[in-house]
């Protein structure tokens, strides 16, 4: 092969290595984003005692894993349940994201921190419970939603 074409041949392979990259690190980047919006919504929903905002945001047949390991089946008994924690107790939740884990175009985990505060309603009690989150993400119809989330530490 002559030099000429040597040359045009490697700099085609890199002009394609390039665009490849910059499209996988654009995913990545995008892939991120979403989820940062995501947990940031998740966060004040959770904040202003939503229950149902929280609940559109499981897959039907989610599946929630508290601490003790007891599980909540399906988005609506996880609304439910985030209902009655609220009907009970003036709650905040500051999260953090410390890891994102890009499985698939339509499976992520996103790894991070909870730290819940707030008062009990009829004793005026401190409630306050922290520690690590997994939440599993999919994309459903071109929607990301939590189908599993289980609570750490």
């Amino acid at each position: 092969m002559p030099l000429k074409m040597k040359k045009t041949h490697q700099l085609k392979k890199l002009i394609i290595a390039a665009v490849l990259s910059t499209f996988i690190f654009s995913s990545y980047a995008q892939v991120g984003i979403d989820m940062e919006t995501l947990v940031n919504d998740f966060q004040a929903a959770y904040n202003r005692g939503d229950n149902q905002a929280l609940g559109r945001m499981f897959t039907s047949n989610a599946v929630r894993v508290n601490q003790d390991g007891s599980t909540i089946s399906g988005s609506k008994r996880i609304a439910e349940n985030y209902g009655n924690s609220f009907s009970t107790s003036n709650l905040q939740n500051q999260l953090t994201i410390t890891e994102i884990k890009e499985e698939s175009d339509t499976r992520v985990i996103v790894i991070g921190t909870y730290n819940i505060t707030g008062t009990a309603k009829l004793t005026g009690d401190a409630v306050a419970s922290s520690g690590t989150y997994e939440n599993i993400f999919i994309k459903e119809n071109a929607v990301w939603k939590i189908s599993r989330m289980r609570l750490l530490d």
